[in-house]
């Protein structure tokens, strides 16, 4: 986490002097290059909290307390019947 704060805190900090020179110079190509820095730094955090947030969730599903819960809750694996054969017999018989 230290490691994207730091990264994003120095593109802003980059954009924002690009952004300066952009006004002082007048020219619009600074200006671009800075707000495209600005976006590639607010992604870059983006990215990083959808990815902390999808890993919180996936151990939260590998719990095995958690499978054995929804397994029991959910799926009765015994009373599964395709066409009149058991999920059982059906699944010992292979492909």
């Amino acid at each position: 986490m230290f490691i994207i704060l730091t990264a994003t805190i120095g593109l802003v900090a980059w954009a924002l002097h690009l952004m300066q020179k952009a006004v002082a110079h007048r020219e619009f190509s600074l200006m671009l290059a800075g707000f495209l820095i600005v976006s590639a730094a607010g992604a870059m955090l983006t990215v990083y909290f959808l990815v902390q947030s999808s890993m919180g969730s996936m151990a939260e599903i590998a719990d095995f307390s958690t499978l054995s819960e929804f397994d029991a809750a959910y799926l009765d694996l015994d009373a599964l019947d395709l066409d009149g054969i058991p999920l059982d017999r059906m699944l010992s018989q292979g492909p």
